[in-house]
């Protein structure tokens, strides 16, 4: 058994067409490879005056309610185990530190 069984795969999304077509090749590989896909959608800190604060709660709430919804209709569709977490920060690099923090197979 190979030391990387139940690793992840990491995947990244922004609700695109681009997007969704990842999510069927990470899901695809992780069928193979027994694994799950931590599907992912990165925030971008907003660093303004207090008056934006309450849009982005209600944003980020929004966010996980659209990333839930989605892994969870993937899942049942792609036939592989999908956990959405929503990631604070530079896209590139929140996904990049997510994938090191889950020991993740690939990105």
């Amino acid at each position: 058994m190979s030391s990387d069984m139940g690793k992840s795969i990491v995947c990244g999304t922004d609700f695109s067409p681009e997007a969704e077509g990842a999510l069927a090749w990470a899901a695809a590989m992780a069928r193979r490879e027994g694994c799950e896909v931590s599907l992912v959608f990165a925030i971008r800190d907003v660093s303004v005056g207090s008056s934006l604060l309450g849009f982005e709660g209600e944003q980020i709430q929004f966010d996980t309610h659209r990333l839930r919804e989605h892994a969870h209709a993937a899942m049942h569709e792609l036939g592989v185990s999908i956990r959405p977490r929503i990631l604070r920060g530079e896209p590139h690099q929140a996904i990049l530190q997510h994938a090191r923090e889950e020991d993740a197979r690939m990105i």
